[in-house]
């Protein structure tokens, strides 16, 4: 292990982050000096414990801005980390948040790497060790944050997936009683709140961006990628061209609905279809040797007692 080579790593990171930091603290200092003052005037003074819980994620946000300034990375990877934690539910918390993580990752698991990788290998000469060490490890560090994220965007999407029929139905039973779409989304994302709150969720600010936006296909289609599921888009699709060509909401609702039934029902059926080949492996490690040893075992019997 090559002491001078970590030293001079550690060295390189401290100051871009001692660097960073500074310039990000200096720049928000008097907007908490501002809001600090605010605070004090409006509500007096404050719990020691909520005081002190303040001061420390106030701290936290600085130095994870200052981890996630634009020196560290570019453009095109705090977009690609955005849509990330969007899909995974995450929009309220900042990028910087998620690259500051990713930092910390990988210097945590250099360390780490630099320090396990020559007792693991001891063959692999010290110089060549430290320096795989510290890349696998910086590089794994960096990449686990995004795995854990797309593990949760998925089972998100799997949720919204598994909700999107039962809200369709909801659908057509809204707008056949004369209700908007947004009021519609709104009514159905407060029935759905318990069953499917990662629906609801999305119904509800598809319903305020709906609202708000000029127009309401560009709500839509903010919906469908939000979500990042394709009966998402196909509903997108579907009510966009409703909106546009002025075609009856309930009767294009009610076609939708039925063809979201119907592949359901045959998902269903290609999962029952599937059975017989997946049940064949059990039965050949579980039930046949039972069989043969209840079919079997009273011949061995005779047998060993005639030989007797």
């Amino acid at each position: 292990m090559s002491p001078v080579i970590l030293a001079a790593g550690f060295m390189c990171f401290g100051s871009i982050v001692l660097i960073a930091y500074y310039v990000i603290s200096e720049r928000s200092r008097m907007a908490r000096r501002i809001q600090s003052q605010v605070i004090a005037q409006t509500r007096g003074e404050a719990d020691a414990s909520a005081s002190a819980r303040a001061r420390f994620l106030d701290r936290f946000d600085t130095f994870a801005r200052a981890l996630g300034v634009r020196v560290l990375t570019d453009n095109l990877e705090r977009g690609r980390l955005a849509k990330l934690m969007a899909e995974a539910g995450l929009r309220r918390t900042p990028v910087e948040y998620g690259i500051a993580i990713k930092a910390i990752g990988g210097a945590v698991l250099a360390i780490i790497g630099t320090f396990v990788l020559p007792i693991v290998m001891p063959r692999m000469p010290d110089i060549l060790a430290t320096v795989a060490g510290v890349a696998g490890g910086a590089l794994a560090g960096w990449r686990l944050p995004d795995l854990v994220l797309s593990q949760m965007a998925q089972w998100r999407q799997d949720r919204i997936d598994k909700g999107i029929p039962d809200a369709l139905d909801l659908l057509v039973v809204c707008a056949e009683a004369g209700l908007a779409l947004e009021t519609a989304m709104d009514r159905i994302g407060a029935e759905m709140t318990n069953s499917h709150p990662q629906l609801a969720e999305e119904l509800v600010m598809t319903s305020a961006e709906i609202r708000l936006l000029p127009e309401r296909v560009q709500a839509l289609e903010n919906f469908a990628t939000r979500t990042g599921v394709m009966s998402a888009r196909v509903i997108a699709t579907t009510l966009s061209q409703t909106l546009r060509y002025g075609t009856p909401l309930s009767q294009a609702l009610r076609i939708l609905a039925n063809e979201m039934r119907t592949n359901r029902l045959l998902a269903f059926e290609a999962k029952a279809g599937k059975l017989p080949v997946i049940l064949t492996v059990p039965m050949i490690l579980f039930i046949l040797p039972c069989i043969f040893f209840v079919v079997g075992g009273p011949a061995f019997v005779n047998l060993f007692s005639s030989t007797q």
